[in-house]
């Protein structure tokens, strides 16, 4: 309860997105008896459609509404930066607006802030590539799921600074081996699909990916023979016996040479 407020504000967290049954029972609860003076915000990590669907969803989005946020990246994330920069009366030279977004990349706080650092360091100046790097701090943050999307995508360098990123942050080891072998075990079940004759749009959609994670697997498969990623799980097995004192070695290493065999050709 806010001293100076008038409402309560109940803030639920749910990163995995998914309430269980006991969760997803009180949520309909609440929602059909909120009181006038609460307000409840919910933020989840990206909702399937299937999760859009269910009953706690659906009540959640008649008594209130559901506000879906998507990330910035690529082109979009450098055309934000400028805008916000300019805003703040800063003009950035295009390379110096790339070096921005690469060091805050999933972070837009943290975007916000070095924009304001810049004007504070420089005021309305002309910034250089060299400027942008003289003050930016590397802010970015980095999850599994990039990951698992530049291994397939074959982009080596990309993830062997995610990879870095995750152990920087702390993330913990045994969710990074766990996407190593998802990725792997999902190649396979494709690969095995298809060679029984099985339509591929049929197979994609059947292993439930959407247009994105279709381009990046298209790209992966025939990269990625049986031995291959058999190979993948076998270093995960071994990552996950490293992290629990079982075998000696890096989990961290180990990781990486199971990243590295996507991209051998």
């Amino acid at each position: 309860m806010s001293l100076f407020a008038e409402k309560k504000l109940i803030d639920l967290r749910l990163p995995s997105g998914k309430p269980g049954n006991d969760g997803a029972k009180a949520i309909i609860e609440c929602c059909q008896r909120l009181p006038e003076d609460t307000i409840l915000l919910i933020t989840t990590s990206k909702l399937t459609a299937a999760t859009l669907k269910s009953k706690w969803c659906q009540n959640l989005d008649k008594q209130g509404c559901i506000i879906q946020v998507w990330p910035l990246e690529g082109e979009s994330l450098v055309q934000w930066l400028q805008k916000r920069a300019q805003k703040r009366g800063l003009q950035i030279e295009q390379e110096g607006v790339k070096v921005l977004a690469s060091r805050i990349e999933g972070n837009l706080l943290a975007a916000a802030q070095e924009i304001e650092k810049m004007y504070i360091l420089y005021g309305q100046v002309p910034l250089t590539k060299q400027n942008v790097e003289d003050a930016v701090a590397d802010s970015a943050r980095f999850d599994v799921f990039k990951l698992t999307d530049c291994i397939l995508a074959g982009r080596v360098k990309r993830a062997v600074k995610i990879l870095n990123g995750l152990k920087a942050e702390g993330i913990a080891a045994p969710v990074v081996v766990w996407a190593l072998a998802r990725e792997a075990r999902l190649l396979i079940a494709i690969k095995t699909a298809l060679k029984q004759g099985q339509n591929k749009e049929m197979v994609f959609k059947n292993n439930r990916l959407w247009d994105k994670r279709k381009q990046l697997v298209n790209a992966a498969l025939p990269r990625m023979n049986m031995a291959k990623l058999n190979k993948v799980l076998l270093l995960s097995s071994q990552a996950d016996r490293q992290i629990k004192g079982q075998e000696q070695g890096d989990c961290w290493e180990t990781m990486l040479a199971a990243c590295a065999l996507f991209y051998v050709a």
